[in-house]
């Protein structure tokens, strides 16, 4: 399935999944493009004795895909051919294949796929959770979870964690790690901080919290954070299902998210994280109208103010939005019903704050030229930085803008140029002609 929409009207695609009860539901990200030479993905799932699963859609032709599974997995030899054999890929061993566009491949196992590790050269859609989830595994309430995962380029350093309202015996959050020697520092509520060590890329931590009790994750690599909700089994209240549920860091929040209940669940939560910064006001807007909740301090392990946390029932659609401009927030959506539940995070940007593309940095060598009308031409100097093994092109022209008081035909000669500049070069030089006009006149500028 192929969703597209126009840049001037984005649109937020909820998928959900239904079995004799509702579970399974995520918000699909779009296809994009990022600033990485690879873009590296790790599977997800919770460490059940049923059928873990990742989910690898193409979404451009001749893509590149490497494997490297944490669980035994047999993967096909060539995807392209119906009848292809299945190789026996052992855990920790790798597997190559070429997908195309809206092609598939689907790494299943009876064990945790956690940290398996997938590489390609083109960006793809990764589903992952599991077909059947007992959380804890000692409990029943068996049901399908799944959540999409987003490229180590989209992942952070630093995450609120949100509780599950109404969970009596709390949740579970999975980090993993996207490098070596990955040190995590957890805090819970009022308690003491923990600080683990993670060993290699794919490793992974996991650890249950109280019930309405707020988290902060602070690494010193890009990581990736997973919420479990537990089976109603474990709970006392006979509501709930497994959920599982992406959080993003906090260099991905973003201004506004509008998204929605389902209709079939009795309860339907959202819980608002903002940030501690200059825009935080106490208060948010809920459908346009500005709200006062109680917030829930937020700590860092460190102890000082990392956050705030707000969780309420809600039904239908809604918009949420940080009350000042400039402020961003996340949002958690979940719902329970006898048996059953849901949950997904409401929206999140996907920046590439983890990119290992280093690119090229050009400007003027000076803030302002200054040139008399007699002079006929003055030379503008451009200069390149960072990276400059490569070629680049930049489209330089003359603006007209409200600051501007030189005219253009009057007083200099307009240009519209490309400035190519070659492997190695660093500066480059353009000319624009002055036109006298004859009269004597004050400073005037053009940009």
């Amino acid at each position: 399935l192929h969703i597209t929409s126009l840049p001037t009207n984005p649109i937020t695609v909820l998928v959900i999944g239904y079995t004799e009860h509702t579970t399974m539901t995520y918000v699909a990200h779009p296809y994009l493009e990022q600033l990485t030479t690879a873009y590296t993905y790790y599977g997800v799932s919770a460490e059940t004795p049923l059928t873990s699963q990742v989910l690898l859609i193409s979404c451009r032709d001749y893509t590149t895909v490497t494997i490297t599974p944490t669980q035994h997995v047999f993967l096909p030899q060539n995807p392209q051919l119906f009848d292809s054999i299945y190789l026996d890929i052992s855990a920790g061993g790798s597997h190559t294949v070429t997908l195309h566009e809206m092609q598939s491949l689907l790494i299943n196992s009876p064990f945790d796929l956690t940290g398996t590790k997938i590489v390609s050269n083109h960006p793809l859609t990764v589903i992952s959770g599991n077909e059947c989830s007992n959380i804890p595994t000692d409990t029943g309430d068996c049901d399908p979870i799944s959540t999409q995962i987003p490229p180590t380029v989209n992942w952070g350093n630093s995450f609120l964690l949100p509780p599950l309202t109404s969970r009596t015996n709390g949740q579970r959050y999975k980090i993993i790690a996207s490098e070596s020697h990955t040190i995590a520092e957890i805090k819970c509520g009022t308690n003491v901080k923990e600080t683990i060590v993670l060993s290699k890329d794919g490793d992974i931590y996991q650890f249950d919290t109280n019930s309405n009790e707020y988290c902060t994750v602070l690494t010193n690599n890009p990581s990736y954070v997973a919420e479990y909700g537990f089976g109603h089994d474990y709970l006392s209240d006979g509501y709930g299902g497994p959920l599982l549920i992406t959080i993003p860091p906090l260099d991905q929040y973003i201004h506004n998210v509008t998204f929605s209940s389902i209709a079939t669940m009795p309860k339907n939560y959202f819980t608002i994280l903002v940030p501690n910064d200059q825009y935080f006001t106490q208060t948010y807007l809920y459908n346009e109208f500005t709200l006062t909740p109680t917030w829930t301090t937020i700590y860092y392990p460190n102890g000082s103010i990392a956050g705030y946390g707000y969780s309420t029932q809600f039904g239908g659609g809604v918009t949420v939005s940080h009350s000042n401009v400039n402020g961003h927030i996340a949002v958690i959506v979940y719902g329970f019903m006898p048996y059953g539940g849901y949950g997904y995070i409401a929206g999140m940007k996907l920046t590439p704050i983890n990119s290992d593309v280093h690119l090229s940095e050009i400007s003027f060598t000076k803030k302002e030229y200054y040139v008399g009308e007699g002079e006929g031409v003055v030379i503008v100097f451009l200069e390149r930085y960072f990276e400059v093994s490569s070629s680049v092109s930049i489209h330089l022209k003359i603006l007209l803008s409200q600051v501007a008081t030189a005219k253009e035909g009057a007083d200099y000669t307009s240009i519209s140029k490309i400035v190519n500049f070659q492997s190695g070069e660093t500066l480059k030089n353009v000319s624009i002609t002055i036109l006298d006009d004859s009269y004597v006149e004050e400073t005037e500028y053009f940009i």
